[in-house]
């Protein structure tokens, strides 16, 4: 079985200077030491977009294998070298991964018809919204996995869970662990 955290919309200043989270202990620290158990315990990080700063993208990777597209808010050097989609093959599963574009109404459907019916992967990560939610769309198991640190909506700070084996694959939302607190 192979474990996969999907992440979207982190939205990582520069530095930790220039953080403007409503919650003033928030610190890349803390986000990385909130994950710390999901981290250790996923085979592939996905991050679907707006990572912003390139230094949080670095951090991330050395923290695991990454796949990773670029968001419209990334930094110039995120969007110049990050790719706008991507797809995977995990256990028999294809998985792609886009950002996003326009409004949240009817977000899930453009980014499926998106892609040419050939081309179309059984699962679609996303995200742009900051609104997590997961299901199937036309046989499509769509996963936005919200954003962990500028949540929109009532869910609040989130994260997905994927689980591939043998080509089958079970998506989950997952609240922001904090630290102190138990993880999945």
């Amino acid at each position: 079985m192979t474990h996969i955290l999907v992440l979207s919309d982190t939205h990582w200043p520069h530095d930790d200077a220039e953080w403007r989270n409503p919650e003033p202990e928030e610190s890349k620290a803390s986000l990385f030491e909130d994950l710390a158990d999901l981290l250790r315990q996923a085979d592939l990080i996905l991050h679907a977009g707006d990572h912003v700063a390139a230094s949080f993208h670095r951090e991330l990777q050395e923290r695991g294998y990454l796949v990773f597209v670029r968001g419209n808010m990334d930094e110039p050097q995120l969007q110049a070298n990050l790719p706008p989609r991507a797809v995977i093959t995990c256990e028999g599963v294809k998985i792609g991964l886009v950002h996003g574009w326009g409004p949240p109404a009817g977000l899930a459907e453009r980014i499926y018809h998106s892609w040419l019916p050939e081309e179309r992967p059984e699962v679609i990560v996303f995200g742009h919204s900051h609104q997590s939610g997961q299901g199937i769309l036309h046989e499509t198991l769509m996963v936005n996995p919200g954003s962990p640190t500028y949540p929109r909506g009532p869910e609040g700070p989130s994260v997905g869970w994927l689980e591939v084996h043998r080509g089958r694959c079970q998506a989950s939302i997952l609240p922001r662990p904090r630290r102190g607190a138990a993880s999945r």
